[in-house]
Order: structure tokens, then C-alpha cells, then sequence
């Protein structure tokens, strides 16, 4: 029997879809930030990986007019994203075995970046239980939740809209 069950691959499923819905949230925060069109603010950041957008979008937010209350739920928000992008990317990148403790499992592979191959996920990586994959999903979907209501709420999704609007009016 594989050590990854249907119950894991449905919360890494979760887990890498909720990371992605938060990154186009991110995305719709920098066009609100910087007062244009959505489809603008995507071309822009396609090239950007999630930590350059992490990045970006604080020191965008930092030289915004918003409130301070604004700027500080805004940088919250992005660093409670990038918190998730380890897992992430152990979900996308690496294959998983069984783990320590009864029932887990835990991401392996190897590290190229000094020049000699290292394997990883002997001692250095923790592992996951489902429980806890399902409750990191959780958190994901609640932080996606916070930012559209952030988005919504702060005004930004309007400042949008509009943009998008004049974009339509002139582009015909």
C-alpha cells in the first residue's frame, strides 16, 4: 500500500489550489494598489515566481497612499501566503514516502545548489499527518477568505473595476 493515501492527495490538491487562488488575490491587491486595470497588473507580475510577488507587492504597498492599518493587513496577508510556500512546494516538487510517526508522510529528494548532490527529507523536513494537511488546507482557504474580504472591503475590487471599465471604453 503507497504511503500517500486518497485523503493526502486530496488535501495537497486543496493546498496547491488555495496557494494559487491566494496569488491571483495578490495579484487583483497590486492592481488595486496601484490603481489599474486587472489584466495589467497580470501581464506585469506573470514573470514574477511567489516570492518576487511576495516582495513586489510589499514595497508597492509601502509607497501606496493606503492607511497604515491597510498597508499593515496587506503585508500580514502576503507574509501568511509566503509562510505556505515550503509546503507548496514540496507538494509540486518532491515525492513523498512514509514518515515517522504512524500514518505520516513526508517529502524527499535532493539538493543540487552546493555542487554535490544532498538527499533531504531524512532529518530536516517534518512529517504530515492527513489531520494536518487538511487543517494547513484550512488555514489557506480562511487567509483566501480574509484577502477578498480585505479586497472587497478596502474598495480595491472598485478602484479596479473602474480601471477595467476606462481600459474597455478606450481600447473600442
Amino acid at each position: 500500500m503507497p504511503a500517500v493515501n486518497d485523503a493526502n492527495l486530496l488535501a495537497f490538491g486543496k493546498i496547491v489550489h488555495l496557494y494559487a487562488e491566494i496569488e491571483w488575490g495578490v495579484r487583483c491587491v497590486l492592481a488595486g494598489i496601484l490603481e489599474i486595470p486587472l489584466v495589467e497588473a497580470l501581464v506585469a507580475s506573470d514573470p514574477y515566481s511567489a516570492s518576487t510577488l511576495k516582495n513586489v507587492v510589499k514595497s508597492a504597498t509601502k509607497l501606496s497612499r493606503l492607511s497604515k492599518g491597510e498597508q499593515e493587513e496587506i503585508i500580514q496577508i502576503v507574509g501568511n501566503w509566503g509562510a505556505f510556500a515550503g509546503l507548496r512546494n514540496a507538494i509540486a516538487h518532491r515525492r513523498w514516502e512514509a514518515g515517522t510517526r504512524p500514518d505520516s508522510i513526508r517529502p524527499v529528494g535532493v539538493h543540487i545548489r552546493s555542487g554535490k548532490p544532498v538527499m533531504i527529507g531524512d532529518t530536516e523536513d517534518r512529517d504530515w499527518i492527513e489531520a494536518e494537511l487538511v487543517a494547513e488546507a484550512q488555514k489557506l482557504y480562511e487567509l483566501n477568505q480574509r484577502a477578498l474580504a480585505f479586497y472587497h472591503g478596502s474598495g480595491m475590487a472598485d478602484v479596479v473595476g473602474a480601471r477595467n471599465k476606462e481600459r474597455e471604453n478606450t481600447a473600442t
